[in-house]
């Protein structure tokens, strides 16, 4: 059973992804009911990964040239 954050962090890479942290901590801020902590929703997203909920779907590069992992939904 999932709780409600993981829920929010799962719809939203569902229905948006796939997406990495530094987009995916602002949309789950804008359209959760409560309001979840940037490390909160990390947390979140690496317990659905744990569990296989999601996974890595690429790299992708930051504005400052550093990578990003990009997270989606398992097949």
């Amino acid at each position: 059973m999932l709780t409600e954050s993981q829920r929010d962090v799962l719809n939203v890479i569902r229905k948006l992804g796939p997406l990495p942290d530094h987009a995916l901590v602002p949309i789950v801020q804008h359209v959760a009911t409560a309001h979840w902590s940037s490390s909160g929703i990390r947390t979140r997203r690496r317990e659905l990964e744990r569990v296989g909920l999601i996974e890595q779907a690429g790299v992708v590069p930051t504005s400052s040239g550093r990578s990003a992992t990009l997270f989606r939904v398992t097949r």
